[in-house]
């Protein structure tokens, strides 16, 4: 038994060096964290939101890091991280939608993957020059970030006109609605690095760019304008996916390779010309471009992933400089039911015949009215019509929705038509069952006796007042 006692106090002896004797999680306020080796990390908020101050001790011991995921989500709108502060981790804040600054500190060395990305309220970002490693998506889909700075001091990255750039490689890695690419030091367009970014409506790429990284612009709905540089040779997976309104540009006589679903959804484009010399077209490159009618295919494209028109009922030809479909073609490249037409050159139209077609806008997708040529399908004018509601009486007459601009809601009448009918007590009813969830301000024309709760006494005063047995004022 000595024996056995004796193995067990030795185990947990190596077992505690090897750990660090890492303590449990503790709570301190609405932190809760960790101590290993002497040193803190928050592992998770668990405050109702608001500015946040982190401590630079917890539990005695210095906090060094954020954990992974530890606000993420939460309702803050101002962080302050200490000196002592060395490591925000993966998706730290990650869609903290109402954080509208930070203040790093003067310690942080590494910022990890997505820490920040989807910070929707961020503003600006000013980078101590501690900083020296920042991971993929660090700072994505923060579509008010209109400052980018970072401390002259840093030996890693360096801001110039908003644009966030790391020294050695010169590659872009963040940008926002308010940048303007440098014309010399930038070698190339990172990972993501203006992706979501629905201020965004023009961007130049300077001569000094080779290639544009994956999603680098995907989903920059606001997007019409890109003016690509003349050294631009590669554009990766995904780069300007989902810019629903690019109608314009110009691919570089030197680009050979367009990547998988490079400009997928693009759905304003209506016309592109491919480069000689381009060597490589992507699966779904072009794939959802609704309104690109005809397109001309260089003979130097020796490789063509799967459906490159997909999705596109619209294309009707496609001219191939190529007599017969090169060896390194996918056999399923095409994608859509267009004519193609071998070894020809995209026929000069003159438009003569054309007609007008239309979508209606509804609440909440946007119609169009495009001109199109009749003979050749080629969409030659685009013009969106912008989704909305109709607002009468308070109510959208298509949905059914409340306007926000209406007067709130007078007490007892939930669906905002001006009576306390049937309506309103049913709703309430279901409210008070379970099967319907009232709005905030629904809420507070419920609370008919006003005494901050919604509950079975409200109910039967709405009830009373249909059956004439009581009048609400």
């Amino acid at each position: 038994m000595k024996r056995f006692g004796l193995f067990f106090l030795t185990l947990a002896l190596v077992c505690g060096a090897f750990v660090g004797w890492t303590t449990s999680a503790e709570q301190a306020g609405d932190l809760t964290y960790t101590v290993a080796d002497g040193k803190a990390t928050v592992t998770r908020y668990t405050g109702n939101g608001g500015k946040v101050e982190i401590p630079a001790k917890l539990g005695g011991a210095d906090v060094v890091a954020i954990g992974e995921y530890a606000f993420s989500g939460r309702p803050v709108t101002a962080v302050t991280l200490p000196n002592s502060l060395q490591t925000i981790g993966k998706s730290a804040f990650s869609d903290c939608t109402k954080l509208e600054t930070v203040d790093f500190g003067t310690g942080v060395t590494t910022i990890g993957a997505q820490a920040f990305t989807g910070c929707t309220a961020l503003t600006a970002l000013h980078l101590p020059a501690s900083v020296s490693r920042i991971d993929v998506n660090a700072f994505t889909s923060t579509s008010s970030l209109a400052t980018i700075e970072v401390d002259g001091a840093n030996a890693t990255y360096y801001a110039a006109s908003n644009c966030l750039i790391e020294k050695e490689s010169g590659t872009l890695l963040q940008g926002c609605s308010n940048s303007v690419i440098p014309a010399t030091g930038v070698t190339s367009i990172g990972r993501s690095a203006f992706a979501s970014c629905t201020e965004l409506e023009t961007i130049a790429v300077p001569d000094s760019v080779g290639s544009v990284g994956e999603y680098a612009f995907s989903g920059c709905t606001a997007l019409q304008s890109v003016k690509l540089g003349k050294n631009v040779g590669f554009l990766d997976d995904s780069a300007f996916s989902g810019c629903v309104k690019l109608a314009e540009i110009d691919l570089p006589a030197g680009l050979t390779v367009i990547g998988d679903w490079a400009f997928f959804q693009c759905a304003s484009l209506l016309s592109i010309a491919l480069p000689d010399g381009l060597s490589r077209i992507g699966e779904v490159a072009f794939g959802a471009c609704v309104r690109l009618r005809r397109i001309e295919i260089p003979a130097s494209v020796t490789s063509v992933g799967e459906d490159v028109f997909s999705s596109n009922d619209g294309m009707r030809h496609v001219y191939c400089l190529a007599a017969e479909k090169p060896v390194g073609w996918n056999s399923k490249w095409l994608g859509c039911n267009a004519q193609v037409h071998w070894g020809t050159e995209m026929p000069f139209c003159e438009h003569d015949e054309r007609s007008t077609h239309r979508e209606e806008p509804t609440c909440t997708e946007a119609g169009y009215v495009d001109e199109v040529c009749d003979i050749c399908g080629e969409v030659l004018s685009h013009e969106e019509l912008p989704a909305g509601h109709k607002y009468e009486n308070g109510k959208c007459t298509v949905c059914g929705e409340r306007d926000p601009d209406a007067p709130a809601l007078a007490t007892g009448d939930l669906d905002g038509n001006g009576n306390i009918d049937g309506t309103d007590y049913l709703l309430m009813k279901r409210s008070i069952l379970g099967t319907y969830r009232l709005t905030e301000e629904q809420n507070l024309a419920a609370d008919v006796n006003h005494d901050g709760a919604v509950d079975s006494g409200d109910y039967l005063l709405i009830k009373r007042h249909v059956l004439g047995t009581y009048k609400i004022h």
